[in-house]
């Protein structure tokens, strides 16, 4: 999205409804074939009931599912963006907040219009995040060079001989810091929990310690 905008924050805003728009199309299309496996018989492990209680609800109710739309490297379109990443710049964590606030307001207006529930997650996906990364290369390759993670060594070569799981390449994963940042765990745990309030589908926050056996006395510290 950060790349189609070129930094134009009204225009990013407007990537930003178009993927939205195609992702609940997905999630609809996908909730209609649910319901129709469901209906012919076909899912009997998510719709099945108490033995001799047809009138318990079923395991899954699959009628109230949540459609979640998640996303990866929050950090990445800030940094491109506005040129500084989450744990650098205030305004870069505010621009990342403003994205997500959209977000949710269009999801409202997706659940209010179509009567369903939607949802905004940070969800786990880091396999998606990899992915990302070594296709924004591919189609982006001058924008991307400069904030996909990793190492970017020979990475067409890499490509062509291993295939996308062969770049050892990512995005930062939904709303965190990036990895490698030198900054202190309270900041972490600061910037990665502004969202909280705001994500309706679930938020999670990752703490690497590092120690196999950590002592209790240091964490509690």
């Amino acid at each position: 999205l950060a790349y189609n905008a070129g930094g134009d924050d009204d225009l990013l805003l407007e990537e930003l409804m178009s993927a939205m728009e195609l992702a609940k199309e997905y999630l609809l299309m996908k909730r209609n074939f649910m319901l129709q496996f469901a209906s012919k018989g076909s899912l009997p492990f998510l719709t099945q009931r108490p033995r001799g209680h047809p009138e318990y609800p079923p395991l899954v109710d699959l009628e109230g599912q949540s459609m979640i739309i998640g996303f990866s490297g929050a950090n990445e379109m800030a940094q491109y963006h506005t040129g500084s990443a989450l744990h650098e710049s205030d305004d870069a964590v505010r621009f990342g907040i403003r994205t997500l606030v959209e977000m949710e307001r269009i999801q409202r207006e997706f659940s209010d219009h179509h009567g369903l529930q939607f949802a905004i997650a940070r969800t786990p996906a880091e396999s998606t995040a990899s992915r990302f990364a070594v296709l924004d290369l591919v189609h982006f390759s001058k924008e991307a060079t400069g904030v996909v993670k990793g190492d970017l060594t020979d990475w067409h070569a890499r490509l062509r001989a291993n295939g996308r799981t062969g770049v050892p390449v990512y995005y930062t994963n939904g709303f965190m810091v990036e990895h490698g940042a030198n900054v202190p765990l309270d900041k972490k745990i600061t910037i990665e929990s502004m969202p909280f309030r705001l994500l309706s589908g679930g938020n999670i926050v990752n703490v690497f310690l590092g120690e196999h056996a950590p002592d209790p006395d240091a964490l509690f510290s």
